[in-house]
């Protein structure tokens, strides 16, 4: 959603043929809806997340109808958009990469549960972990577990004193 002004010039250039009443009338839809994607977390409430579905409904269809294949960004405005919305009250001041993330939780999630008998089994799989993963003494062990595993590499100091630093920091 950073750039969404890139992506509305190029969805502008692509219904360059398309009626201007039409073209006006989509690029109102989108501009509403990337208006909302682009506010900082904390700020939006349920109430118009209700509001924004009518529109990222009809600007998807707009979109449908110049026959274009879904990419990522279509993609997550219509199936992840007003759910990372109404969970995080904004996503302004995320990057663009967190809806893929979410992916990769999902699949790692859904890995545990592929040989559940049924997905009532399965639901109750992720519930029993969801629930387990929510503990204090099990969220600690986490925490440990990260700080522990930090790569660190060998550095000397002006007096020529060595020791461990974490890779990603400097000193």
């Amino acid at each position: 959603m950073t750039s969404s002004s890139q992506i509305m010039d190029d969805i502008h250039n692509m219904i360059v043929n398309i009626p201007k009443k039409k073209d006006a009338v989509m690029k109102r839809y989108f501009d509403y809806v990337f208006s909302k994607a682009r506010q900082p977390s904390g700020f939006i409430e349920p109430q118009d997340i209700e509001n924004l579905r009518p529109f990222v409904t009809t600007a998807l269809k707009l979109y449908h109808e110049l026959g274009l294949k879904i990419s990522p960004k279509a993609h997550s405005i219509e199936d992840h958009l007003c759910e990372q919305l109404l969970r995080l009250k904004g996503t302004g001041n995320l990057g663009e990469d967190f809806v893929e993330q979410s992916h990769k939780d999902g699949i790692k999630k859904e890995a545990r549960s592929w040989n559940a008998w049924n997905r009532d089994e399965a639901a109750k799989q992720h519930c029993k972990w969801e629930h387990k993963q929510n503990l204090p003494e099990v969220i600690d062990k986490l925490k440990m577990a990260t700080r522990l595993s930090v790569r660190t590499k060998q550095c000397a100091d002006q007096n020529g004193i060595v020791e461990a630093v974490p890779k990603n920091k400097k000193r």
